[in-house]
Order: C-alpha cells, then structure tokens, then sequence
C-alpha cells in the first residue's frame, strides 16, 4: 500500500514516513484507468483516466494534503501479497483518512445547479457509484467526506456542520444506512448483520469474489483472497468469518423470492442480494449468552427451538424478533426438513419466506401469590447457573410475602417444553407442600404445572432435574386450572414489554379443597376458654386437622 504525493503525482517510497493526515479518493473504475505501473513508470499521463487522478490531488494539495490515496494507481495488484493486504485493510485506510473525495463521473452539475431540488437528487440516486460494492464501505467508513460532480464541482458533504448541503438524509434514503451512521461510524457495530448485508443487496462488482471481499471491513473480519473460487463460496467464507465473531442469528433471516417451497438449501445464504428485505430485521438481547453455532464437516451446527409443523416439517424460532411494525411481538422462523428419519441433519425448506413464532423466551416475573397466611412460599427450585434478569417495579409480591426464598424473576429457558422454576408453597394450617412449575410448553408458549411435592419423587442432589422429569405444561389460557387432592392451582399471566425484554407477570391462585370441618370449628370453640390464648387455639386446631389428614408430606 502507498501514497501519492499530490504535488509531483508519483509514489511516496516505501521507507518514507507515511504523513499522519491524508486524503483518500473513492470513485467507480472505468475505462484505461491509471494503474500502479503507470505511475512507477512514470507516463500516467498516457492514460485517459489521468485527468481524474490529477483533479484529485489538485484538490487534496489546495486542502493541504501532502499525499492522497487512489485505489487504482496505490495498490500493486501484481503482488498477491500486497493485493490480500490491502483489500483486508481498505476499510481501514479509509476510516482512517482526514478526508474523502467522492466522485461522481456520470453526474452533471455547475455552480447553478440546485442541489437541494428534487430532479438533482434523483439523478444523484441514479449514479453508478450507489450501485457498486467496494463503495458501500468507502461510503460509511469516513468521518468526513465531500462529493464531487463529474466537473469536480462540489455537490456536498456527507456531513456539513454548516448545515448548507449536508447530504446525511439523501443518503439514507438511496442506500437504506441510517442516518447516524453516517454522523459517528464507530455506530456501524450497532447494526445487525441482516440490516449490513441488505445494504449490499443491490450493489454489483467486476469480480464474483469480490461481493464478498468488499463487506470484510463492514464486519470487521479478515481472510484470504482466493480469485478463483466463485462468488458464493467466498459469500459463505465470509459469512462463517461472521460467525466467529458474531452470535447475530439475523444471519439466518433472509429470503430467496420466487423458490419452490421443495427446494433444499443451508441455513447459510449464497448472496447478499437475499437480504434485500432483512432491513428491519434486529436480533433479541437477552441475558443468557446464546449456544455457540459454528461451521463442521457435517454443515451448520447450531441449536435452534423447533416445533413440528406435520411428519418432516419443523419451525426453528430464531433469536430475531418481527420488527416492530407487527402487533404480536412474535419472533421469525425458518422452515426445515430432517434429510432422513433417523438423522440430526436439517434443510432449509420454503426459503421464500419466513415463518413467525411467539417469543421462544422471556422472563417470568411472580407479581402475586396467596395469602401467606394460608400459603407461604418456603423454596424457589431453579437452574441458578445464569444470571437473573432484572425485576421491573409493578411487582407486588414482596408486600404480601415482606420477604422471598430467592429472586423474583427467572428467565424463561429457550426451547419447547423447558422448566423454569419450581415454586415450592406450604399450606400453612398443616404445613402440607406443593409445587407450582412455570416453564415452556411444547408450541413454544408460556405454560404451568402444579402437583402435591409428595407425588414427585425428589432427588436431594438434583432437585431441578428431578421436577423437569414431572413437568407437563398446561397452557396459561387452560379453563379450571390443575385440581389437586387437597387444592386447586390456577396461574393467570399478562405480558409487558420493556425495552427489549418481555415480562411475563405471573399471578399464582390457590385455594384449598376441603375447610377446617364445622364439627371440628364447633368442638375446638366450646374449649377456647379452657386452652387459653388464641395461638393455643390455632395450634390445636391444626394438630385436630392434621390427624384427620391422611396425607404424607415430604418437605425439601
């Protein structure tokens, strides 16, 4: 990689010290364009592009820059070497110029010319330089850039703190970037990979491979150039460089239009023009680091919810929420196919679309419980290896109980029919156990369980594997809730939405079965006198109703 010094137009050697400002060129090639050995030679004026090298660094020199940087004539593409080096760092080199110079040679403007007007920016769209991809990065990676029409008369700048032409909006709307990339472009990271790729989907290259090769420094990877391979290797190539760094599954959320649903194919795409309408698509923050997913010699591996849609179709839920315009706060899904019955392998199935599925996980909040005059809660059973998402502030559960075994709030494991928590309560009157399970059920939905802890058979050293061998759960809208033999459970949830979280508020119901007998009231009030202070009373009503009850009990 050299500079050119704008003054004589030829090369900084390369044991000259590189200045610490200067300018950069990015511009679309054309015909007899001025290469590296046309300026080593020293007869670039030969070629008919000379004239836009020379305008360039007429302008750097007037803005006193020393050297500029010209992809075409700065880069020995003689050298696979340097070639490799200098495309893994172009973005680099261009986020690191005190400035950039846009030019556009098919777009005609004089000092008259009213930038602002409407047939101007619409021919300002139709440029080239929007369609290609190695400008895509030279467009973003900047701080400062100015643009330049086919005469060199300045259209204006990316951002003008003058506000005269400051270009920022007219941008947005031709390339789909938003806005306040363009201010701070330390804000690219911000962007998920889906929304990276759909700003490529329309931009064409010379070279197959180079599709690719442009977005390197979008994603902040590296590899080598393999001329040669094809354009959707080196798409793939790129895309498991992704995956190293990322666990961004908007990877996964693009569609192929007009595909028979019978067609197989990876979860991996072949293009970026397959993102074309992945614009809107963000992944879900969570507080759970996600399974690492990474390339083998047998495909993708990567865990992924699945529901069954019929024998051999199935929906994987990704971590990718339907934007925002969508009421139901569902997430996307992809369809897949097992390639045979006794095989862990799936396909990609309709890849025309994709699928919409309810949250796959969120978090469960308790928000009300009984009484803890008739049930306390004395236990919470739960996988304590991850940490606790934060509680929001409607919860009330602390007033009625003054204090709980542990947190109030527990995330909602990933997958279909997953346990949660077990929430152990005692029946006060005859300190009698059970348990009420929240978790998933099998559609991916919130759901609960409820049973008597002496039916569950308890493994001391595995409390949590030993209630996820019971749990079955019912769904939250199921009428008459779960009866017991001694109790009836019922679990009421209503969502909300906070940030990028969706809490479910937990309101557990319990009611016991059979009341202190009449007979029993009756006896135990006619010797109140005699026994004394009313806690005598309770104690002896209660030692009375548990000798009635047969029930075994078994505490944790």
């Amino acid at each position: 990689m050299r500079l050119l010094r704008t003054g004589t137009i030829d090369l900084l050697p390369l044991d000259e010290s590189r200045p610490q400002k200067y300018a950069i060129l990015s511009h679309t090639w054309g015909k007899d364009e001025v290469l590296f050995e046309d300026i080593l030679n020293g007869h670039p004026e030969n070629k008919p592009a000379y004239d836009k090298v020379k305008f360039a660094c007429r302008r750097a020199a007037a803005d006193g820059y020393s050297c500029i940087w010209i992809d075409n004539c700065c880069i020995d593409k003689g050298s696979s070497a340097e070639l490799s080096e200098a495309i893994n760092s172009m973005y680099a080199w261009y986020q690191e110029a005190d400035v950039c110079y846009a030019y556009f040679a098919d777009v005609d403007a004089s000092p008259e010319t009213d930038i602002k007007s409407e047939d101007f920016r619409n021919r300002l769209a139709s440029s080239r330089w929007f369609k290609r991809g190695w400008t895509l990065q030279e467009l973003i990676a900047p701080c400062r850039m100015i643009f330049f029409a086919k005469d060199w008369t300045v259209i204006g700048k990316k951002i003008d703190p003058e506000e005269e032409v400051d270009l920022r909006g007219v941008l947005s709307s031709i390339t789909g970037i938003d806005e306040d990339i363009f201010k701070d472009p330390q804000r690219l990271h911000l962007a998920s990979v889906a929304k990276r790729m759909s700003w490529a989907a329309g931009r064409e290259t010379t070279r197959p491979e180079d599709l690719a090769y442009c977005l390197m420094g979008i994603f902040s990877v590296n590899m080598p150039m393999l001329y040669g391979e094809g354009g959707v290797k080196a798409f793939l190539r790129l895309q498991e460089e992704i995956m190293k760094q990322s666990d961004d599954q908007t990877l996964f959320a693009w569609t192929l239009d007009g595909t028979p649903d019978s067609i197989n194919h990876g979860l991996l795409a072949t293009s970026p023009s397959v993102f074309k309408n992945s614009r809107g698509i963000m992944p879900y923050e969570d507080y759970e680091p996600r399974a690492p997913f990474q390339m083998t010699n047998r495909g993708l591996s990567i865990e992924l919810p699945l529901s069954r849609l019929d024998d051999n179709t199935w929906v994987a839920a990704l971590d990718c929420p339907v934007p925002p315009a969508y009421p139901d706060y569902s997430f996307l899904a992809v369809y897949l196919q097992k390639l045979s019955v006794d095989s862990d392998q799936y396909a990609r199935k309709r890849i025309g679309r994709l699928a919409r599925r309810p949250f796959p996980r969120h978090i469960f909040q308790l928000r009300n419980a009984p009484s803890p005059e008739q049930y306390r809660i004395v236990h919470f059973v739960y996988d304590d290896s991850t940490p606790q998402p934060p509680r929001l502030t409607t919860s009330r559960i602390y007033a009625q109980q003054g204090s709980l075994p542990g947190p109030a709030t527990f995330s909602i494991a990933k997958g279909a029919h997953q346990l949660t928590v077990a929430i152990i309560l005692e029946y006060v009157p005859n300190g009698e156990l059970l348990t009420v399970m929240l978790g998933s059920s099998v559609d991916f939905r919130v759901g609960y369980n409820a049973a008597a802890l002496s039916d569950i058979k308890i493994d001391d050293q595995k409390q949590f594997e030993s209630f996820y061998s019971y749990f079955q759960a019912r769904a939250v809208e199921s009428v008459g809730g779960i009866e017991l033999e001694n109790h009836d459970v019922k679990v009421k949830m209503d969502s909300k939405i906070s940030g990028a979280n969706k809490y479910y508020m937990v309101d557990v119901e319990v009611v016991a079965k059979v009341r202190t007998p009449k007979l029993l009231d009756l006896l135990v009030d006619s010797v109140s006198e005699e026994m004394g202070s009313r806690e005598q009373v309770g104690r002896a009503k209660s030692s009375i109703w548990a000798k009635i009850t047969t029930r075994t009990t078994k505490r944790l």
